[in-house]
């Protein structure tokens, strides 16, 4: 089930994120998977320190999506995609391990930030690195 703008609103209330986090950049639609935040909200509950996003949702257009060989298909387009900023290896590991113990599927190792998804597979990979 997808949250639209309003419902994740309310969705979030009281929690430790706001729907602003999810918007696209682009466009600025906000719309995540409710599965997927449900597991995202129960890693913040376990990391028992702030998460920042970097990114949420991001429609087609976006300049991270459009790049992309099927920018249709990429998680973030299916709000089902967020991306932590990540300024340790131990906050890095501590949010792979407790992402790992929430049933993310999907995670992706970058120099600042750490990529989480919901897919139906498990995959564990790293960005290359960037300067």
């Amino acid at each position: 089930m997808i949250l639209q703008e309003k419902e994740l609103r309310e969705y979030l209330e009281g929690t430790n994120f706001t729907a602003d986090e999810f918007r696209c950049r682009c466009c600025g639609v906000v719309k995540m998977q409710k599965s997927f935040i449900d597991k995202i909200l129960k890693l913040r509950e376990l990391m028992k320190e702030p998460m920042y996003i970097n990114s949420g949702y991001r429609c087609q257009n976006h300049p991270d999506e459009i790049s992309k060989k099927k920018p249709w298909a990429g998680f973030h387009v299916k709000s089902e995609g967020v991306d932590i900023r990540v300024s340790t290896r131990k906050y890095r590991a501590k949010l792979i391990r407790l992402a790992h113990a929430c049933s993310i599927t999907g995670i992706g190792v970058a120099n600042n930030f750490l990529h989480l998804d919901n897919r139906s597979w498990d995959a564990l990979y790293c960005y290359p690195k960037t300067k």
